[in-house]
């Protein structure tokens, strides 16, 4: 196995260049996980313990998403604000509000990473609005698609998985100055508020992982685009109801901002879906739940594996 592969970029979807890093598994016919993460999120949100841990069994694949990290920044298309409470009772009743883009071209996006790198197959794990993308992924190419495992997120159905909203005023508070070090307390303000209370994460780690991420890359901008596209996505649960793959739910119980009710639903719309909710966790990967999740991620990819 490679230590601290490089961070590479390759083109893969009308002049989008993705950033990614590969890491291959312990055999040449390894497992492929593919990665994708959240809102705002670059490919190191994935914690390296998490990654080390799955890296053991599989070769592992995480990529910074259009608009985030050291992919392609979307600047042509534009400004985009936060949506305000007119924009949100429109939006829960089902308008589809204006974005650059949609979480399709972010699912498109993950199919043409698969593709620049020969991967015909993948085991495909997204979290929070990574685990929107994934879901897009198997309904727009199941064949590329070994198994599915969907962490902290919902199906879009508008009444499941609603933020708490003192959480979500939190997180997309900007920082009063793009200096270095009130950029890095907001992000802080806005990670801690995420931890749940049965798997907080200590202050010390999370300072740490986000000084190393804000360090790499910064997209305030790129975050608003992302979050007009998941505002822009209309409930799939009707398409989802179609899936026939091995499907697999983690969802922490005392997520405040996807409540575990989106989790819930996703287990009950896709065929044959399991669900493993767990107590007292948030919205985050705390390192006292490394193990855990390795090993239940593990367990779902080696019972799906290819023959």
């Amino acid at each position: 196995m490679t230590a601290n592969p490089p961070h590479l970029k390759v083109a893969v979807n009308d002049g989008v260049e993705l950033c990614y890093e590969d890491r291959p598994g312990p055999q040449p016919d390894s497992p492929v996980l593919l990665l994708i993460m959240g809102l705002g999120c670059q490919l190191l949100h994935w914690p390296e313990d998490l990654v080390a841990a799955l890296n053991q069994h599989c070769r592992v694949i995480r990529f910074d998403n259009r608009d985030a990290g050291h992919s392609t920044s979307m600047e042509a298309a534009g400004p985009v604000r936060l949506p305000g409470q007119w924009d949100m009772l429109r939006w829960f009743f089902g308008a589809r509000l204006p974005s650059a883009y949609t979480l399709e071209d972010l699912a498109d996006d993950a199919i043409g990473l698969m593709d620049a790198l020969e991967i015909p197959r993948a085991h495909i794990v997204g979290a929070s609005m990574g685990g929107m993308v994934a879901q897009l992924v198997a309904l727009r190419a199941p064949q590329r698609v070994e198994s599915l495992s969907l962490i902290m997120t919902t199906s879009g159905k508008r009444t499941k998985g609603m933020p708490q909203q003192s959480t979500l005023k939190v997180v997309t508070a900007a920082p009063r100055s793009r200096d270095f070090d009130e950029v890095l307390r907001t992000a802080v303000r806005s990670w801690t508020a995420l931890s749940g209370p049965g798997y907080p994460t200590p202050p010390e780690v999370i300072e740490s992982r986000l000084r190393a991420i804000l360090e790499r890359a910064q997209n305030p901008a790129g975050f608003l685009r992302q979050y007009a596209a998941i505002m822009n996505q209309p409930d799939r649960s009707p398409a989802l109801r179609q899936l026939d793959m091995p499907t697999l739910v983690l969802h922490g119980e005392a997520d405040p901002l996807v409540n575990v009710s989106g989790g819930r639903h996703l287990a009950r719309v896709i065929p044959g879906a399991r669900l493993e909710p767990f107590p007292g966790w948030g919205h985050d990967f705390p390192p006292a739940l490394t193990g855990r999740l390795s090993g239940v991620l593990l367990q779902h990819v080696t019972e799906h594996a290819a023959a």
